[in-house]
């Protein structure tokens, strides 16, 4: 990761997913509220279907929520949510097809419910139309023994030759009330 490469925004280059327990390009904010919030304003422009960059709310390799864009080779740059609970991933919704340009993406929880929406430059916020149960984000989930607590993730990752960057203008966590 750096700040360097382009003022004013965290560029990440993507490394493994967020199912390998090694070498992850993420930077995460912990979850302290049952009622938060995160948003942030991300530019990235993948060729391929295996780059991807996004906003999750995350536990560990086993359980996360990942709102990603990436690439479909039949509609261009997307929009994805997925779930992954314990290595089983699903996709609730069809992909989004989204124009050039920045992307905003956010998260709401309202425990146990959380929220995903996006924003495309110019446009207002839309709720993706699916509740997820965030209670898959706790430390009583599964089998093995966890402690970590659940986050909100900046993520970014690549399985091809080509690096592409993804860049993050900006990070937000808020409690809300």
């Amino acid at each position: 990761l750096t700040l360097k490469e382009r003022p004013g925004w965290l560029r990440l280059y993507g490394r493994y997913s967020l199912y390998c327990p090694f070498e992850q390009s993420l930077v995460g904010r912990r979850i302290q509220h049952f009622r938060c919030s995160a948003e942030t304003t991300l530019d990235f422009h993948p060729e391929h279907y295996l780059q991807t960059a996004g906003l999750a709310a995350f536990y560990d390799d086993q359980h996360w929520f990942y709102l990603q864009v990436t690439y479909d080779e039949g509609l261009g740059r997307v929009l994805r949510l997925v779930v992954n609970e314990q290595h089983k991933t699903r996709e609730p919704l069809p992909p989004v097809t989204l124009p050039p340009g920045p992307v905003r993406l956010g998260a709401d929880l309202d425990a146990p419910t959380l929220i995903f929406r996006y924003a495309t430059e110019g446009g207002g916020w839309v709720s993706l139309p699916a509740e997820l149960n965030a209670t898959l984000l706790s430390d009583e989930v599964g089998t093995r023994h966890r402690f970590t607590g659940a986050f909100f993730v900046l993520c970014a990752q690549n399985a091809t030759i080509h690096n592409v960057p993804a860049d993050f203008e900006s990070f937000t966590v808020r409690k809300d009330v």
